[in-house]
């Protein structure tokens, strides 16, 4: 799963014109629980 991600997020700073406008989103969400999880002792 988290190799899909990487090749997305490769794929759309390689070529700008197919940014997707809902990646930010879902980035931000993934930021988010990443946080919490290390946030967990």
């Amino acid at each position: 799963m988290r190799r899909s991600i990487e090749r997305h997020a490769a794929d759309s700073s390689k070529d700008p014109a197919v940014y997707d406008p809902h990646m930010d989103g879902r980035l931000r969400r993934l930021q988010r629980l990443a946080r919490l999880v290390a946030s967990l002792p």
